[in-house]
């Protein structure tokens, strides 16, 4: 379970169904395109979710890491019906493509944060902090 403190920090959360699967995702150091790090967390297990949990991830992007089978399913579908309630932007990551059944076993079956990164989206994450003096395209001014 995360600390509410640790979220002010985090740019992107991953909400994982599981703590081992946190612990793996945290332990990659991943950053946040649009600045911050990535901080991945679980409200505790496939049926922990509870809809005001979300009120914390107002103005983050939320990426969800359920577990392969039925239970996950649920759970990642009662965070996205809280999710969509804020209009906080989210990304479901699956591993049942890989043959695996969590990110935790898609580490392990040997792929890497690149592997992960690619997963999610280079433009929500990313395995380096971004420069705070190369210019963002949203920081572009035409004319």
């Amino acid at each position: 379970m995360y600390k509410r403190e640790f979220l002010e920090f985090a740019g992107t959360v991953c909400l994982c169904e599981g703590e081992k699967d946190a612990n793996s995702v945290n332990d990659l150091k991943l950053y946040s395109c649009d600045g911050g790090d990535v901080l991945a967390t679980t409200s505790g297990s496939a049926s922990s979710w509870v809809d005001s949990l979300a009120n914390d991830l107002v103005g983050k992007r939320v990426i969800i890491m359920p577990h392969a089978d039925a239970d996950g399913a649920i759970y990642a579908d009662k965070i996205i019906v809280s999710l969509k309630l804020r209009e906080i932007a989210f990304r479901v990551v699956s591993f049942a493509d890989a043959g695996v059944n969590d990110v935790s076993d898609f580490l392990a079956d040997g792929h890497t944060k690149e592997h992960l990164v690619d997963r999610i989206g280079a433009d929500w994450v990313g395995t380096a902090a971004p420069s705070p003096f190369e210019p963002r395209p949203e920081d572009w001014v035409e004319g």
